[in-house]
């Protein structure tokens, strides 16, 4: 029998929690009827999915392979009926390791480094190739590939990163800001405080000596008209006993 019906036919990504497609490869519709029904159950039953366990549905034109991950991702591949059953397995382990969920769009299907995972995962197992050449420059890709990942993840970490000192750039110019404004406002208080303190003392100072003057005057002015009193009379009296001498 030829290598060439030995193949990968179809894969299938979805999120059974949202029960949305994520990706699949290659695009076709032939078994889209018969996927969306295993991947609806799947979902309705997924309390009873025993993660990480590989199921198996034979038929007499294909044979499904399936499972779900931690992060509730569904894999479905559908292999022709002679594909040897441990490379199904093993290729479902392998997109299971993949971490398609960090590869999404806006959209939450996979972007263009997640689909070219995806084809190089697929590639890989296509024909069952017992070359080791190929398999060896298919694990350089892979690696590559993963590299690229961690890049493009360390790239956006980066980026999150710069933004995020902006913003605490941003902020500290404002506390700076602030506290300017707050020392220009402690200094006019302080200015206001200080010429009210030297009002209120001239006005007391002006009160204290009001009081002296209002006080001291009249004392003074009735002293001296005591005294001229007192010269008066001896005047008088003066002149009275001058007068009598006379006499």
């Amino acid at each position: 029998m030829s290598n060439s019906n030995k193949n990968v036919l179809y894969t299938f990504i979805g999120n059974i929690n949202t029960i949305k497609k994520v990706a699949e490869y290659p695009i076709s519709e032939k078994y889209n009827n018969e996927v969306d029904q295993i991947f609806s159950r799947m979902a309705k039953n997924k309390n009873s999915i025993k993660i990480g366990e590989i199921s198996k549905i034979p038929t007499p034109k294909a044979t499904y392979y399936l499972l779900v991950n931690k992060v509730d991702y569904f894999f479905l591949i559908i292999v022709d009926n002679l594909y040897v059953e441990d490379n199904a397995h093993k290729l479902l382990e392998e997109l299971r390791d993949k971490k398609f969920e960090t590869m999404l769009n806006d959209n939450s299907e996979l972007n263009y480094l997640g689909l070219e995972n995806l084809k190089t995962c697929i590639t890989n197992f296509q024909n069952n190739s017992n070359n080791k050449d190929s398999n060896k420059l298919k694990e350089v890709q892979i690696e590559l590939n993963d590299v690229k990942v961690e890049v493009r993840n360390c790239v956006k970490k980066e980026l999150s990163n710069i933004e995020d000192a902006r913003e605490l750039e941003g902020k500290s110019k404002n506390i700076s800001d602030f506290a300017v404004n707050f020392n220009e406002n402690a200094e006019e208080l302080k200015r206001a405080t200080r010429k009210r303190n030297i009002i209120i003392t001239v006005i007391v100072i002006a009160v204290v000596i009001l009081l002296v003057i209002v006080i001291t005057v009249p004392v003074v002015l009735t002293a001296k008209a005591a005294e001229q009193f007192v010269n008066s009379l001896n005047n008088t009296m003066s002149n009275i006993s001058s007068y009598n001498n006379t006499d």
